[in-house]
Parts: C-alpha cells; structure tokens; sequence
C-alpha cells in the first residue's frame, strides 16, 4: 500500500512565512490597562472563513465570565488567526494563535473590526487549569516563545489560584492602585503541563517541511470518518468492513475520539485528475461546516490511480491535510484539518473482507498523521495486514495522551560512583501511579531494570554502570496514560591501561597488567560474532594476571576489554 499526504492548500504551491514580534507587558497590571476588554472564555468551535481570496481560521469563543462589562461584548466572540491560505499557497505567521477546544482562556484583547485581538498575542493569554482539585490561571505553556522586543530580562508571568486573580483584576480596576504579585503561587508549569517525552523509537511520523502531524482537541472533540454511501463496486460487504475498522481504531486507541459519522455524497468533478483538490476541502467546508472530517472514498473516481493488474498495484492511498501548526511536546507540528483514504479499483478481488478491514485500519492510521512501523507484527507495518497491536498503540499514546498527567516530576538526577549510577527521583502527586526506571545503552531500545507504585515508593536506584554508556529515563503510568521524564546519561570514562597479551601455549593466552584483572571484565568472541565465554576457562595466578584457556576448535577470536573497550586478536591452534 502506497500512502500519499497533502498540505491543504500549500503542499503543492509555496509557503510563505511571516514573523511576529511584540512589545511585552511588564505585568498584569500593564496587560489590564492595555485592555479594552477582560474576559475569561471557552474555545466553543472552529470554522474557516473566506475574505478577499483568502481563508482564515475563526476561533469562536462563550463567555464565562467578563471583567469589564462593556455592552457589546455580550455572550460570544471570535478570534481569528494572522495565517491564511490561498488559491496560490499559505501564508504561516510564526507565534499565531492556536487553541483547544473547550478549554477556558483569560484573554485581555482589543477590538478590530467584527474580531478581537489579544494585547500581546501569546504572551498575556492565561489557561484555566486544574490542579489537585483547585482552578488556577496559569500562563499558556510555550508563552516566552514570542518574540520580544524592549526587555532582555523579562519578567515570568504568575500563577494565580483563579479567583483571587479575577478579585485582583476587578479590585485593580476599581482603584487604580500599582499592581504587585505578592498573592501570587509559587508553582512552575510543570505542575500544569506534560513533560516533554521521548517518542518511542519505533515509532514514524507523516511530516511536511520536517514538522510531523497531529490533530488538536482530543479527546474532548471528535473527528468524523465518513465514507462513500456509493460503497466499493468490487467488494459488497465494504461499508460494513469499513465500519468494522472504524470501530476497532477507536477502541483500540484511548487517546483519540473518531467517530463513525455515516456517509457522504462527496462526487468530484475531476478537474485537474484528481478527487484531492480545492474541491475536496470546499464540500467538507459547505456540507459539514467543520474540518474535522476523513473522507474515505472508493473507486477511484477520477481515475488517479494506476488500476491494479492480476492483483498487482497501488490499493489505496491516504494522509492528511495540515490548517495551520501548534507546539506539541517542545516541537512544532502541522494542524491536522482534513484526513482522506482513496481506495483504488477493483479491489475486492484481491482481498477478503478481513484484509479489507486491516487496510483500512492502517490507512486510517495515516490519515491520524503516523507513518510505517518496521516490526513484522504492527498494523502499521508497510507489510499487509496484521492486526492492531501495542506497538501501533504506544505510538499514539504519545501523539494524543488524553489528559495531563496529575503527575510532577520534581527532580531525576544521577551521580556516578566508582562502580554504579546512583539515580535519584522525586515525585509530587496525590493520585496512584506506577513507576519505571528504564535504561538504554543506545538511547532508544530502553528496557525496564526497576519498577514501584505509589503505596511503596522509593527514591534511589543504584546500577552497575559495567564501564559503559548508559542512558535512563522515568516512565510514569497513571490511569492508563504514560509519560516520560528526560534522559539523563552516564558517561564512563576510558582508562587506556596497558594489558600485555602473549600465548603462553598454543590453546592459552596470558594477560598481565599493572592493575588488578578480573575475568568479569572480558569477553571472548569468535570471528563471526558468537560469544564463546562458555567455551573457556579463566585462572586467576595473581591479581595482576589472568589467563584464558581455549577449550574449543582452533581459529581466531577476539578478546574484548570492557574497560577499555578495546579489542584483541589471538589466534588459537593445534
């Protein structure tokens, strides 16, 4: 199967990018008095506008409580972002606007025409957050990211439990008196705010102009799968398998909410030989009035595919159209908008209806923006079809953990002794979860070496480093959701210490050194690369001595110093 993706409007034409950059605030009391309107808001939908040939994103926001009452801001309003697209391209403004769905904002904006704009962008935006049972506002995640102008030591924004701020805002503007932040908490946002994890090393991403993709607002809102009430000519039972993997993706996925939305009536005219044009956006657009949707269209009605020949071809292709990119975890991603699965012509005969399910399952997959998975066993594999296993589903809990782990890693460090890797962790969390203390020697095949709970957890581990490199990480499990903890990495410092090898009878070599030897400190490969500890026999004469003797065929091996981590070659004979 050959899996194709889009950028909506952009992937073919040119990308333009803008900067932005702002005069910040000194603090809230600067944002209030640049303020025309205070309002705390939640992100209730998202649509596309169009104005002069361009489109924009509209963000539609419900009041929740306003700070200033001014009469024509009532109930509602709208934000729109600075990037737009174009019949010729996209235009992206770096720091633009994105928000989440049904998530609460404090916004101190200024009114432009039917939309607002807040003061300083990003920087000035608050979150309403929930910690231990408590509301706070706290300062949207990647806020000192915008470009700053005027100020080389800016001032961090506070967090604020969040009724005493709004009696702050309201009593600052009453009585005109100098702000200060004296109620403010002295928390960080890390207690709001993932960790920045590692991705499992399997795991691949679809991806434009090196930034993978993903879509926003999971699990709060959904994406709609729809497929062609027309169904596939060469394969009767399509629709029922279609739903079928419909059906198995969103159960075997806790993170993301796709939904079996029905069918849709989508016919492309063909202009240009393809049903993935300008087209295919503008009917999502007027027939559903949300981009949220995956199209799945059998067929290939406009004939774009190469028609498959004694079962040999080109299935089906998939991906995803990109609206606009947010942060995910420390890196920018592009917006997933609108997903599609084009299944080619005459399929039915190639495959049973269990294929038939497994291929749309994986194509699906891509259109939630992963890439292929090399294992023999992943629904991902670019190898059909195996089922959904937990290497497909390891790779989406990291695109779209549903919720914000109650979790704070308040410290993980190490310190190196003579012979082990003291690691030391500190969690904060009044809800269960299980720990892992996971160590690698090449930075992405990590491997569990100590497990606990919240009931008897301790602190400090203690490794052997076994003179090498060694990487380790935290993996933390609360209510099914895992988050991980930065690496830390043990470096071992080689000591070039002379070792003298000489035979001293054809089957046994002798090391000497001026330090002491351990036979633990070797091991004996053959030429091809097979151990053959198993095959000798070490005697110790001295502290200073070791000699091996070869009770195996004769031919040449390599005697390996994990000290020093180099390699000999001797030559065992008759």
């Amino acid at each position: 199967m050959k899996s194709i993706y889009f950028i909506a409007l952009s992937c073919i034409y040119c990308y333009y990018l803008n900067a932005t950059s702002i005069i910040p605030a000194k603090n809230i009391g600067e944002l209030i008095k640049s303020a025309e309107y205070i309002t705390v808001a939640r992100l209730a939908s998202t649509d596309r506008i169009e104005t002069n040939g361009k489109t924009y994103t509209k963000f539609n926001f419900k009041i929740v409580q306003n700070l200033n009452y001014y009469s024509d801001l009532k109930n509602e309003f709208s934000i729109i972002n600075f990037s737009f697209s174009f019949k010729g391209g996209s235009f992206k403004a770096s720091s633009d606007l994105e928000f989440e769905l049904d998530q609460e904002y404090l916004f101190f904006l200024n009114k432009k025409g039917n939309y607002f704009i807040p003061v300083t962008l990003d920087f000035g935006i608050f979150e309403v957050k929930k910690y231990k049972g408590q509301e706070y506002i706290v300062p949207r995640e990647h806020y000192l990211d915008v470009a700053q102008i005027g100020n080389s030591s800016l001032m961090k924004l506070p967090i604020y439990e969040k009724n005493i701020l709004i009696k702050k805002i309201q009593f600052f503007k009453s009585n005109k008196t100098n702000w200060d932040d004296k109620n403010a908490e002295k928390m960080s946002l890390s207690s709001f705010y993932p960790e920045q994890r590692a991705a499992p090393s399997h795991c691949n991403f679809l991806t434009y102009q090196s930034k993978p993709f993903r879509w926003i607002g999971f699990p709060n809102s959904n994406v709609n799968i729809r497929y062609a009430a027309s169904g596939d000519n060469s394969h009767l039972t399509a629709i029922s398998d279609t739903k079928n993997a419909i059906t198995e993706t969103k159960n075997a996925y806790s993170g993301i909410n796709v939904t079996d939305a029905g069918t849709h009536n989508y016919n492309p005219s063909c202009i240009g030989g393809s049903s993935l044009t300008d087209e295919f956006i503008n009917f999502i657009n007027s027939t559903y009035n949300s981009y949220r949707n995956i199209l799945i269209i059998y067929n290939d009605p406009c004939n774009e595919l190469a028609d498959l020949i004694n079962c040999t071809g080109i299935v089906a292709i998939s991906g995803v159209f990109a609206i606009s990119s947010h942060v995910y975890d420390g890196s920018l991603w592009n917006t997933a908008g609108y997903g599609y699965l084009l299944m080619n012509n005459n399929v039915g005969p190639c495959v049973n209806s269990y294929l038939y399910k497994l291929i749309v399952e994986h194509e699906l997959s891509h259109s939630l923006g992963f890439d292929h998975i090399t294992s023999s066993t992943a629904n991902m594999n670019p190898y059909c079809c195996y089922t959904i296993n937990s290497l497909d589903i390891a790779c989406v809990n990291y695109s779209y953990s549903p919720i914000v782990l109650p979790l704070e890693i308040e410290s993980f460090s190490i310190k190196q002794e003579a012979q082990t890797n003291q690691l030391n962790w500190k969690i904060n969390s009044q809800f269960e979860y299980n720990l892992e203390l996971e160590v690698a020697a090449d930075n992405r095949n990590f491997k569990s070496i100590y497990n606990s709970n919240s009931s008897n957890a301790t602190n400090t581990f203690n490794d052997n480093h076994e003179n090498i490199t060694k990487y380790y990480r935290l993996k933390l499990k609360n209510q099914d959701k895992v988050t991980y903890s930065q690496i830390l990495v043990s470096k071992v410092n080689i000591v070039n210490q002379n070792i003298n090898f000489f035979y001293k009878t054809n089957r046994v070599i002798a090391l000497e050194a001026d330090h002491e030897l351990n036979f633990e400190d070797f091991n004996i490969f053959s030429i091809d690369g097979s151990n053959a500890n198993n095959h000798l026999n070490f005697i110790q004469p001295n502290k200073n001595t070791l000699e091996i003797s070869f009770q195996t065929i004769p031919g040449i091996y390599l005697i390996y110093s994990k000290r020093n981590q180099l390699f000999q070659k001797v030559f065992i004979t008759d």
